[in-house]
């Protein structure tokens, strides 16, 4: 995935690029209402690994397999993790015999899906530190 976007800050050896976000619309929104009061502008956060300085206008890049595998990771190991937690959690308890046992039951499956996030960021500390590890700085765009 390729984005043009635009150096708002330069900090140390990272910039903040400025990058118009689409709409499911098309851009179309007073036709649709959806993006009421929304602001269509992103702030992302990469290595500046060519110099860039405020105001370049650059070529943003992530690789399509690196955004893949983060979104599978971010939100199906932590769904999963909640249905599983829910699922047992109400095979267990209902042959205890144990009332409410439903409520219960949902408290595990929260508590699975916090768990799955803190074994996530162990295993994989890229998933939670910035946008700086799958996106990266391209070209300038003159």
């Amino acid at each position: 995935m390729k984005k043009q976007g635009q150096v708002v800050r330069v900090e140390g050896k990272m910039a903040y690029i400025a990058v118009e976000r689409q709409e499911a619309c098309g851009g179309k929104c007073e036709a649709c209402g959806g993006c009421a009061g929304q602001e269509n502008v992103s702030i992302v956060e990469v290595k500046n690994d060519l110099g860039v300085e405020k105001g370049d206008r650059v070529m943003l890049e992530a690789p399509e397999g690196k955004l893949l595998k983060y979104s599978l990771l971010l939100y199906t190991v932590p769904l999963i993790a909640f249905i599983l937690g829910l699922v047992i959690s109400i095979y267990v308890f209902s042959r205890m015999n144990i009332e409410s046992y439903e409520i219960y039951s949902f408290l595990i499956g929260l508590f699975c899906v916090g768990l799955a996030i803190i074994v996530i960021k162990i295993f994989d500390e890229n998933a939670f530190i910035s946008s700086s590890n799958v996106i990266r700085l391209e070209r300038i765009i003159k």
